[in-house]
């Protein structure tokens, strides 16, 4: 056996298995941080393991931790009214919108009809070529060809024989 590509085998192997070991541990460790947040989410929801934590804590730790909590807290509520704010501002103006279209004479649904009735532009189909070449199929049967595309089998066993195509013009 060649020893170059035995070399170059083995290195591919371990390749493979380096990726094959990454992936696992990218798996492995996904899994363990979803364990890891799902416990502490747990702990800070359960006021018994709260005491058992606040026991390993000094009294500073315990309120600079809920400074923080605090302040977390604080922006979460102040984003989510802001968040109801905009939400509220829309609506405000889709009504301000539906009130100056009912004031002009405009139904909300007339709108809706225009909206989906426009039409889709589609492509033009262009006329059929008209047919350039007449010939006969395998069967006998008399068949055209407008000279576009490939050539039909047919046609071209005939002129792989020697015929030449201007033979066949109509």
């Amino acid at each position: 056996m060649n020893i170059p590509i035995i070399i170059k085998f083995l290195f591919i192997y371990y390749k493979v298995c380096y990726i094959i070991f990454l992936l696992y541990n990218k798996f492995i460790i996904k899994i363990i941080m979803e364990s890891i947040m799902s416990d502490t989410i747990k702990t800070l929801l359960n006021l018994r393991s709260l005491r058992v934590l606040s026991r390993e804590m000094t009294l500073e730790q315990l309120e600079e931790a809920l400074e923080k909590l605090q302040s977390v807290v604080t922006e979460r509520q102040e984003s989510e009214a802001e968040e109801r704010s905009q939400i509220a501002e829309k609506q405000a103006k889709l009504e301000e919108f539906r009130q100056m279209m009912l004031e002009s004479g405009i139904a909300p649904e007339d709108l809706l009809e225009t909206m989906s009735s426009t039409p889709i532009k589609t492509k033009q189909k262009r006329a059929p070529r008209p047919a350039k070449y007449k010939f006969l199929d395998h069967a006998g049967a008399e068949k055209t060809w407008t000279g576009q595309g490939r050539t039909p089998s047919a046609l071209q066993t005939q002129l792989d024989a020697g015929k030449a195509l201007e033979d066949f013009l109509i």
